[in-house]
C-alpha cells in the first residue's frame, strides 16, 4: 500500500471524498495536525529571526509534526486490517 502523502495534495483530497475506506478521519486528522504544527514552526522561526535572543521552538513543533504524519499509514493500514476480519 502507497502512503496516501505520497501523492499531491489535490489526489489526497480527492481520495479522501472517495467512497473509498481510506483515506478517511483519522488520516484526515493526523494531516490536518501535522499541517498545524508546520504552521506553528513556520511562525516560530519568524519571531526568532525577529527575537534573536529568544529560544526557536520551531525544532519541537518540526518533531511532532513527523509522528502525525505517520500515523496516516497507521491509520489506513489500522482500518483496512479490521475490514478484513
Amino acid at each position: 500500500m502507497s502512503s496516501p502523502l505520497d501523492q499531491p495534495l489535490r489526489g489526497f483530497l480527492d481520495e479522501l471524498a472517495a467512497r473509498t475506506p481510506t483515506p478517511g478521519g483519522g488520516g484526515a486528522a493526523a494531516v490536518t495536525g501535522a499541517l498545524a504544527a508546520g504552521l506553528v514552526a513556520m511562525a516560530a522561526r519568524f519571531f526568532a529571526r525577529r527575537r534573536p535572543g529568544d529560544c526557536d521552538s520551531g525544532h519541537a513543533d518540526d518533531e511532532l509534526r513527523s509522528p502525525l504524519t505517520g500515523l496516516v499509514d497507521l491509520d489506513a493500514r489500522a482500518y483496512l486490517a479490521v475490514l478484513a476480519l
